[in-house]
């Protein structure tokens, strides 16, 4: 059990695992203009980040085949073809915290970081305005969770909760 002074168990914090396989893609620039509104409705979840040397791309996905082209090791987007060959990563499973997340509360991602450090968990976060998802190698999923719920915080299973699981 962890020793820090910030309360896990509140029910802002809890824990949402999300059912869906995630990848995260890397474009050039000049993929700008081929992102569209239907994207954004198409998939569970699509994040899209703009930096100055590209593109990065979050994407959810019901069944790990639908919307990937595959050839080879190299995974890109069908609407969006060929990125830079071996940008990709996935499948990645996400952990929503349930938030909504006060904006003067600090330390939730370093307090959720640590034991995953401790058990050498690499992680891709990405924060919303209500709250944060951190998404974790799938097949180290049940690992992670396990570590979290040692360290005090509370996980929500499918059967505890009538909310719908989302990555909205």
């Amino acid at each position: 059990m962890s020793n820090s002074s910030l309360n896990k168990t509140i029910s802002a914090l809890h824990l949402i695992p999300q059912p869906w396989s995630i990848y995260t893609f890397f474009y050039p620039l000049s993929i700008i203009s081929q992102i569209t509104q239907e994207m954004y409705e198409k998939y569970p979840y699509f994040s899209v980040t703009r930096g100055p040397d590209g593109i990065s791309i979050v994407v959810a996905f019901p069944s790990e085949e639908k919307g990937i082209i595959v050839e080879g090791e190299v995974r890109n987007l069908i609407e969006l073809g060929p990125g830079d060959a071996g940008r990709w990563f996935g499948p990645w499973k996400a952990i929503k915290i349930r938030g909504p997340l006060y904006i003067g509360l600090t330390g939730i991602l370093h307090e959720f970081l640590t034991p995953l450090r401790k058990v050498e968990i690499n992680i891709y976060a990405i924060s919303t305005w209500p709250t944060d998802y951190i998404l974790v190698p799938a097949e180290k999923l049940d690992k992670a969770l396990k570590v979290l719920k040692e360290d005090g915080w509370h996980v929500v299973e499918p059967n505890d909760h009538t909310e719908s699981i989302s990555l909205h």
